[in-house]
């Protein structure tokens, strides 16, 4: 039995005129200094410039247990998340950032809703927690129904 990738397929069926575009969601990116940059979606400059509101919620490492326990000083992780619980970006600067931005990356491509990054379970400690940190206090910042909608924007 022959395995093919979905990149072939779509290759395929581009140069045969079956214009399917290919998508793979949204594209993360990671820089692997020390410490460790990555992120995926807009980022503050790019909702500013564009007008669209948002808010942000940052959480450090060492808000979390393991990152008290590793001493990881220097780490954050910043979710941006539109009046309607849409995930916009997320951005973490820190030991293993790449693997951690992966918690992310799911629900921003199926279901897209803050609320879903709340309620994964996250092992307790990990540098995982600061993500759902993140997420809790961006949700906390949120309207709760259509009549809250008027939050204030960083527009």
């Amino acid at each position: 039995m022959q395995r093919t990738s979905r990149a072939s397929i779509w290759l395929s069926k581009s140069q045969r005129a079956e214009t399917n575009p290919l998508t793979n969601g949204p594209m993360p990116h990671a820089i692997f200094t020390s410490p460790e940059i990555a992120g995926v979606g807009a980022t503050e400059e790019e909702l500013n410039k564009s007008g669209t509101p948002y808010v942000a919620a940052s959480v450090p490492f060492m808000n979390t247990t393991k990152g008290r326990a590793v001493k990881e000083e220097y780490g954050l992780c910043k979710l941006l998340v539109a009046p309607d619980h849409k995930i916009l970006g997320c951005h973490i600067v820190g030991y293993q950032a790449s693997v951690l931005l992966h918690a992310v990356l799911p629900i921003m491509k199926w279901r897209n809703d803050i609320h879903s990054l709340v309620d994964i379970i996250y092992i307790h400690p990990s540098l995982a927690e600061v993500v759902r940190g993140a997420a809790r206090k961006a949700a906390g910042m949120l309207p709760t129904s259509c009549r809250d909608m008027a939050i204030e924007s960083h527009s």
